[in-house]
């Protein structure tokens, strides 16, 4: 034998450690067990709990956007649950704002605002030079909502348009100033 190794451990001092490590590992498993025990009565309340805040979830967003929403002025009580909102892109929705957008624009006064084409455009083709400008079927009129003190009023802006036979080039009156692009709003 050599000086450095240490001196075998007896079979008596396994036996009695591994004993020892067995009944510490026994407890410890009793231990979880019971855990396992608690946690599974515990369970059906953590379902219980998480089922109830979800529904509370959606009650304060159906709330919420009944108290903050667009229309809440307007809004009725009805028997629809909260957490089944009527989808906003379903036909029947889709039909009243087509119906209110018919009812609004037949209630509001319209102004016809009629945009000529300059008398040089008449002329003369602005590309070929040729004198034979021809006046052409307007475009549909575009449609400007302005805010006059205590009403709305509706401009339609019809657009002249004339061609050029030989080359044609297509020449439109100038459209009406626009607060930014694309806006159906008018600077009032």
């Amino acid at each position: 034998m050599s000086a450095s190794s240490p001196p075998p451990e007896s079979v008596e001092a396994r036996l009695e450690r591994a004993l020892a490590e067995n009944a510490t590992l026994k407890a410890e498993n009793a231990a979880l067990k019971a855990e396992n025990v608690e946690l599974r009565e515990l369970r059906p309340q953590l379902v219980a709990a998480l089922e109830t805040i979800a529904l509370l979830e959606r009650q304060v967003l159906g709330l919420t956007k009944k108290v903050m929403g667009r229309t809440s002025e307007r809004t009725a009580v009805t028997s629809r649950r909260v957490s089944d909102p009527r989808d906003k892109n379903d036909e029947e929705a889709q039909d009243k704002r087509q119906s209110n957008r018919t009812t609004r624009d037949s209630k509001a006064p319209v102004e016809d605002v009629r945009h000529v084409l300059d008398e040089q455009k008449l002329e003369e083709c602005e590309m070929c030079g040729s004198p034979d400008v021809k006046p052409m079927a307007p475009d549909p009129p575009s449609t400007e909502w302005e805010y006059v003190p205590g009403r709305l009023v509706r401009r339609r802006h019809h657009r002249a348009k004339a061609i050029c036979p030989h080359c044609n080039h297509i020449v439109r009156a100038d459209p009406p100033a626009r607060v930014f692009d694309g806006s159906i709003t008018a600077p009032g």
